[in-house]
């Protein structure tokens, strides 16, 4: 994941993952990605929107997956 500050009250949000598992037919493969925002109206409280796709492959296509979320929060800080 990597977070850059395009304002000091706005971040971007990004990142990838990648992992792959051995099945009895051969290799699983999952990938990520996400992108999201997250505004920062004050120290104590932030909102965000988040984009997150998974993705996975399988050996013989019977249990390949495809999952994309948007999410918007609040974040309340102490």
């Amino acid at each position: 994941k990597v977070t850059h500050a395009l304002r000091d009250n706005l971040d971007l949000l990004g990142g990838t993952s990648f992992s792959t598992a051995k099945s009895g037919t051969g290799r699983e493969n999952t990938y990520g990605a996400e992108a999201g925002l997250e505004w920062k109206f004050n120290p104590m409280i932030s909102w965000s929107l988040l984009y997150e796709g998974t993705w996975q492959d399988s050996p013989g296509g019977s249990d390949d997956y495809n999952e994309q979320r948007v999410l918007a929060g609040i974040i309340l800080k102490r």
